[in-house]
């Protein structure tokens, strides 16, 4: 079974979990290969509307760039930044995943990419019906030891939430974080499994 797969990271207090909560509903692979993915920047205002959505970086999947924005447009309104400040958040979409493949890697703050990119080397979502959304909010020390992992928002299915917190535990260590100081991290995986 295959599963369209978005994903976050951010040190925000899931603030990008929550956007990418209420833009999933929203997204519609278009037609074409599986596994192609797409990061986009999405610009919010302090008042949690949009301001703009394009591509993070070079990409020739512009058909992908389209269906994510489309997303985005149809979601409407985000929800409203922590403390009313403006800012962009880096999302991943991936279409069409083997349930043994690892979610992408999500940019935005670069050091909450890095610990997604270690955790998501272990992330093997389980065939789903529907579409389901984990949160796992991960403490990282100051020598990248993982102190703390607790499900953050659960996805209401017991193996999607196992699978998230057995990623964290195989990753191991995290890369030390910038200026050595320990570090909150929430880490987003929504999975989309055939109907």
């Amino acid at each position: 079974m295959a599963e369209d797969v978005l994903s976050a990271a951010d040190t925000m207090g899931g603030y990008g979990g929550r956007v990418l909560q209420r833009i999933a509903p929203h997204w519609r692979a278009p037609a074409g290969p599986a596994g192609r993915m797409v990061q986009v920047r999405v610009r919010i205002a302090s008042d949690g509307g949009v301001m703009g959505c394009e591509p993070a970086g070079d990409t020739s999947a512009l058909d992908l760039v389209d269906a994510a924005c489309a997303a985005v447009a149809r979601a409407g309104r985000m929800p409203v930044p922590d403390y009313g400040m403006s800012g962009a958040v880096y999302l991943s979409f991936m279409t069409g995943v083997d349930a043994g493949q690892p979610a992408p890697q999500q940019g935005g703050d670069p050091y909450a990419a890095q610990v997604m990119a270690a955790v998501r080397k272990h992330w093997s979502p389980p065939p789903v019906q529907g579409e389901h959304l984990v949160r796992v909010r991960v403490r990282v020390g100051d020598d990248g030891k993982v102190l703390d992992y607790a499900i953050d928002t659960a996805s209401g299915v017991a193996e999607v939430d196992a699978a998230a917190l057995r990623a964290v535990s195989q990753a191991g260590a995290m890369p030390v974080p910038p200026a050595g100081a320990a570090r909150d991290i929430v880490l987003s995986f929504t999975v989309r499994g055939g109907q």
